[in-house]
């Protein structure tokens, strides 16, 4: 077996450590970890079963992040600063217009936007093609934020409660009201619960509001204000990838990261804020999968900063989210793929593997205990050694809780 290209399947024993917190009884995850070994560019996959053994389906988000402090974290990649400039590209709105936009994950494309003048040209932005134009026309409003979500594009009307909505082909599909709001601010779609944010206008407090894809109210979240140190806001962006802080807000040459518990629709804490050259509280914030960009007020540079989030880019799951059916079986790929260019360094690299479990009729959460943890290790261009086994007890054939190997320098450890 070559030491390059190694797959540890864990039942037994892991490299680093496991960690499973109780999940639902009727769901089991078979293995409870993997550690691989592989070289920069290549890639592989290992098969996870999910076994729902109880009467009812049950839907399943799968996510990742990191270990907590004192685990195995690994090095890299080398970036990762907030607020570090890893890019630019020209749009074409002049200086001194207000600019908004969003991010959409289908195409891969910026869709960007003026206030003014008329008519209000949309452009959608290819970054695959060295940012050129790949859809042109005009919507006739006067948009003030806008967000995506499955084939749609949302416009924040000025003022009004209202969204108004676009295919990418430019076919207006409609207005949507949006139930005992006031007046919109910023706007943002969380894509995994299928649902829009949109924050009160004009006159402080600025409140956050969660509405379905019908328009129908779902909560208020309160007052944002506070978390951006109470400086004025227009628009906003959401990335329900950042699980400890989605929100984002723009504020004049400023950007804030907000955590909010979307079991409750409350606001958690301010995460982090850094400097930014929007010359504006109005500006484009959009989030491709890695980096955040923004607008800037006086020129026509829409600019790529470092979010400071860790981004899992070597590791994924296929599908990440779905459903098992009562008494059956669903298979996941983990699928660990280590890029070239996210200069990912030689060594031990490990992340969280996270399971939420749901009930689908219900929502997220909605069952009492609803999350499996177990661990993924990759070793990059890195030697290893092969062990495989399992500790059980000799008279139930059951792991043994608490199970300890030590192997000169390397510590493998199974906790049940």
């Amino acid at each position: 077996m070559s030491l390059k290209r190694l797959i540890f399947t864990i039942f037994g024993i892991a490299l680093g450590a496991v960690w499973v917190q109780t999940a639902p009884a009727e769901v089991t995850v078979d293995p409870i970890g993997f550690a691989v070994s592989i070289e920069e560019g290549d890639s592989l996959a290992v098969e996870m079963t999910l076994t729902n053994s109880g009467e009812d389906d049950v839907a399943f988000d799968i996510y990742f992040d990191e270990p907590p402090e004192g685990k195995l974290r690994g090095v890299g990649p080398r970036r990762d600063e907030p607020g570090d400039v890893i890019g630019e590209f020209q749009c074409h709105i002049a200086g001194g217009s207000y600019k908004n936009g969003c991010w959409d994950p289908d195409h891969e494309w910026f869709w960007i936007q003026s206030y003014t003048p008329a008519p209000q040209r949309l452009c959608a932005y290819d970054p695959a093609d060295d940012y050129e134009i790949v859809r042109d026309f005009n919507t006739g409003n006067n948009p003030m934020d806008m967000a995506y979500y499955d084939g749609i594009i949302y416009i924040m009307w000025i003022w009004n409660p209202v969204l108004c909505r676009y295919n990418v082909e430019g076919e207006n599909l409609g207005d949507l009201q949006l139930q005992g709001h006031q007046g919109i601010n910023g706007i943002a779609v969380d894509r995994d619960l299928e649902v829009i944010l949109a924050a009160t206008g004009a006159a402080a407090p600025h409140r956050l509001f969660v509405y379905n894809l019908e328009g129908e109210q779902i909560a208020e979240i309160g007052n944002v204000d506070p978390l951006v140190n109470n400086q004025l806001y227009r628009s906003i962006e959401w990335v329900p990838e950042h699980r400890n802080g989605q929100l984002w807000v723009n504020t004049n040459n400023r950007l804030w990261q907000i955590g909010v518990d979307t079991d409750e629709w409350e606001f958690i804490d301010n995460v982090q804020d850094f400097a930014t050259q929007s010359n504006n509280e109005y500006a484009l914030v959009a989030h491709d999968g890695k980096n955040i960009w923004v607008s800037n007020n006086q020129n026509s540079t829409i600019t790529g900063y470092d979010d400071g989030v860790h981004e899992p880019c070597w590791i994924r799951a296929i599908p990440e989210e779905g459903t098992i059916p009562a008494d059956e079986s669903v298979t996941v790929d983990v699928a660990f793929k280590p890029l070239v260019e996210e200069e990912l360094e030689a060594g031990a690299h490990e992340m969280r593997i996270l399971i939420e479990l749901s009930e689908p009729e219900e929502g997220r959460d909605q069952l009492e205990q609803s999350l499996i943890e177990i661990s993924a290790v990759m070793s990059l261009e890195t030697d290893v050694a092969a062990v495989a086994g399992a500790i059980t007890d000799a008279a139930n054939q059951k792991p043994v809780e608490g199970a300890r190997v030590d192997m000169d320098r390397y510590l493998i450890s199974r906790f049940s």
